[in-house]
């Protein structure tokens, strides 16, 4: 894999407009970003590309789950809380 020196984020989501959202926020804050409708394609993207940071709906693909050891993760349900961990 290829390290660059900016942190990338993952997110993973089944509502479009959320992936969109969240990433124009981060890409303005100067993060890589790439987004995902489903956990199949997140866990195929892993293979190519590193992932700094995941922020996953917790339906689709829960944190624990998806993680390596080196990557944080955040967890978004849809009534506005979030849960955090580190990997």
């Amino acid at each position: 894999m290829v390290r660059n020196s900016r942190p990338c984020v993952f997110i993973v989501d089944d509502d479009e407009f959320l992936r969109d959202a969240m990433s124009v926020i981060l890409r303005n804050a100067r993060f890589q970003c790439r987004g995902f409708g489903n956990a199949e394609d997140f866990f195929q993207s892993l293979t190519m590309r590193n992932c700094d940071l995941l922020l996953t709906d917790l339906r689709i693909c829960p944190a624990n789950s998806c993680l390596g050891p080196d990557i944080g993760a955040g967890e978004v349900w849809g009534r506005g809380s979030c849960r955090t961990e580190s990997g």
